[in-house]
């Protein structure tokens, strides 16, 4: 490892030119560490620009036809339709209005013009002031229909070229993220202190030789990561077991470290900032766990905070969630599960605790299908109902700790893994009310997974103990 260590202080070197310090002994790192800004405690290293285009682009004639008005094009039917969608309500549109889309999604590249870094701005959010109706918002179903989104066969996993086959990472995946307007981004990092964002090439016509480009690899010196997230568009907030955490700017490619959280005439403590939790509505918000076992709803990149929401004796946060336009979720080292409403942070909404489930690992929650699931360390998954908490199933297929629990987008597929043992993930069918019984694959090996993540594309991503991130493409 001093070795590694040495060989990225030397690249280092290379790029500021600046001598690298010696690693002897960790005080001396630790010193050096001290006397560098924060840019000069990260390297970054941009993929190779991509090819030229091989064929012109189409006239805008080409485009173009005299019927397409007369054409309705449902934005609800499929996967690959769902993406053209302006706003996630959006149903039917015009046949000329849909092949304007194509053209937009055609011309959109990673390293060009980078569209997707602008702010989405349709739709405003709509307030509600009384409980009541918050909680009625919360049992709304999104367009379609639930009855809708779980039709259909049992779905089918084909194994893709593993996303990050260009530059796998040399520790255990430790967070593994989409990103939910450039469904093509992949971000996933580990505790060998490197962040890497990979282009995933979803056409199925892809050049085998090279079907994914890595698009960025950004070596943080004093950092670990056991969490990144994407962040108001065109960022990422970077953290680990420290007191402090990074905003990464990704088209800039600007650093910035943030060691305290400020709050009312006072300055929150907080042992580490690894309990770190981003909301795609609220891009300017994250919501941290602290060390006296609050959350508190942050302006990450001035690390001010805006609300505090207090958790009752001596609890301490163990998983965070955003959900919907104004629901945040959290679990306790207690097996309690809290719900607040971020308008009104000294309020919880609810507080719930199941009398039969012990020791929670991990959750997610899914407000389309007003649903959420518990893993707990004896390998059961529970799955409960967002509206009145009524337990609506139990899955026992595996027997080690849950370590990673995730939804798919429609709500459809909850993904389940314990990295304790080897090939330990199932993929349970909300449909059906059962286990997929074709994944993994007979004989197919796929490591120790710590990490699951799902795209609007059907895809899906699973970080391995091996540094790997798995792909599959879901037939559903």
């Amino acid at each position: 490892m001093q070795e590694e260590d040495e060989e990225e202080r030397e690249l280092q070197a290379a790029l500021f030119g600046t001598r690298a310090p010696s690693t002897t002994k960790r005080a001396r790192q630790h010193d050096a560490h001290e006397g560098l800004a924060d840019e000069e405690l990260f390297v970054l290293d941009e993929g190779s620009e991509e090819e030229e285009e091989k064929e012109k682009r189409e006239e805008e004639e080409a485009w173009a036809d005299s019927d397409d008005e007369e054409v309705q094009v449902d934005l609800q039917r499929n996967a690959k339709l769902r993406r053209l969608r302006k706003y996630e309500e959006e149903q039917v549109i015009s046949g000329r209005e849909y092949q304007e889309r194509l053209k937009e999604q055609h011309e959109k590249t990673v390293q060009g013009s980078m569209d997707w870094l602008r702010e989405d701005t349709g739709g405003d959010k709509r307030e509600m002031d009384e409980d009541e109706a918050f909680l009625k918002q919360l049992s709304m179903p999104t367009a379609g229909g639930r009855k809708n989104r779980m039709a259909g066969a049992e779905p089918r996993f084909k194994r893709m070229v593993d996303a990050n086959h260009i530059e796998r990472s040399q520790s255990v995946i430790q967070t593994l993220e989409f990103h939910w307007s450039n469904q093509d981004l992949l971000m996933c990092a580990g505790l060998d202190k490197r962040l890497r964002l990979f282009k995933v090439n979803a056409n199925l016509s892809w050049n085998r030789n090279e079907p994914h480009q890595k698009v960025q690899s950004i070596f943080f010196q004093d950092l670990p990561i056991t969490s990144a997230k994407f962040y108001d568009q065109g960022k990422a907030i970077i953290s680990g077991k420290k007191s402090y955490y990074y905003i990464y700017d990704i088209e800039s490619g600007h650093l910035k470290k943030i060691s305290q959280v400020f709050g009312q005439n006072r300055k929150e403590e907080a042992s580490s900032f690894h309990q770190i939790e981003t909301s795609k509505d609220h891009h300017e918000m994250v919501a941290i766990g602290l060390k006296n076992g609050n959350i508190a709803l942050v302006e990450a990149d001035r690390g001010r905070e805006l609300s505090l929401f207090k958790l009752p004796g001596s609890n301490s946060i163990s998983n965070i969630r955003f959900v919907g336009d104004y629901g945040l979720m959290s679990t306790s080292s207690e097996d309690q599960i809290y719900y607040w409403d971020i308008r009104k942070p000294r309020k919880c909404v609810w507080a719930r605790q199941d009398p039969g489930l012990v020791n929670i690992t991990t959750f997610d929650v899914h407000r389309g299908i007003n649903a959420y699931a518990l893993g707990t360390d004896s390998g059961i998954v529970n799955l409960y109902s967002l509206d009145d908490g009524t337990s609506t199933g139990i899955i026992k297929n595996l027997t080690t700790p849950i370590t990673a629990c995730k939804y798919n987008t429609d709500g459809r597929l909850l993904g389940m893994a314990s990295k304790m043992k080897p090939d330990a993930m199932r993929i349970y069918d909300m449909a059906a009310g059962s286990v997929i019984k074709t994944f993994p694959a007979f004989g197919k090996k796929i490591g120790h997974i710590s990490k699951i993540a799902f795209n609007d594309d059907n895809y899906m991503a699973c970080g391995n103990d091996q540094g790997k991130v798995l792909l599959y493409q879901i037939d559903a």
